[in-house]
């Protein structure tokens, strides 16, 4: 789907990956880039209009909402490098945030990823294969938005699994370690996903 005045950041996912993508709006998989889902409606440039303003260039790791201790977010620094070398294509991003309950999260990631500036050391292949995770500190909820290359690598229903892997940490009150293990069940998923796809190529 077209992102919101972002046209030319769109960088072509290699063709031994799958071409499914998923609305962020209604969860849709989109088996091509229509201009607007064909179930909701939706395109790129709606989240404008919600989301007025310029969003500043990502960082590694924001937490806004003061979620995490320092000691949380050591842990969570080392768990998002060590995947970062396991998969040094996929760029990691990491925020905290405090949003009014009725905000739509899954379309605020999505404008975040495709409407904030790149950083001064950043290039447009890298923000295709960005992959941000956001938690909302007012409602409890989470969501990660994967940038336009990095999203064909797993299945909308496998980012859910690795945001649900982190659930029975989060209610225990281990918020560092809820999001190292979702940075440990990404890198298993990340790996079949890289043999299946391997596996294609033979």
């Amino acid at each position: 789907m077209t992102p919101p005045e972002v046209k030319s950041r769109r960088v072509s996912t290699p063709r031994r990956y799958s071409n499914v993508a998923t609305c962020p709006n209604c969860q849709t998989r989109l088996s091509e880039n229509p201009a607007r889902c064909p179930n909701c409606r939706f395109t790129g440039s709606d989240t404008v209009k919600m989301f007025p303003g310029t969003p500043p260039p990502l960082v590694p790791i924001a937490d806004f909402a003061n979620l995490w201790s320092p000691a949380d977010l050591k842990k969570i620094a080392a768990a998002q490098e060590k995947t970062q070398r396991r998969f040094p294509q996929f760029h990691w991003k990491i925020y905290s945030v405090s949003l009014p309950r009725e905000t739509n999260l899954n379309l605020f990631g999505f404008w975040m990823v495709n409407a904030s500036p790149l950083s001064p050391d950043e290039t447009e292949t890298q923000r295709a294969w960005t992959i941000l995770l956001i938690f909302n500190a007012a409602d409890g909820k989470v969501t990660v938005t994967p940038g336009y290359a990095a999203e064909s690598w797993l299945a909308h229903d496998e980012w859910q699994h690795a945001l649900l892997h982190m659930k029975r940490f989060w209610l225990a009150n281990k918020r560092g370690d809820a999001v190292v293990a979702f940075f440990t069940l990404t890198r298993d998923l990340l790996t079949k996903a890289r043999r299946r796809h391997s596996s294609s190529k033979r």
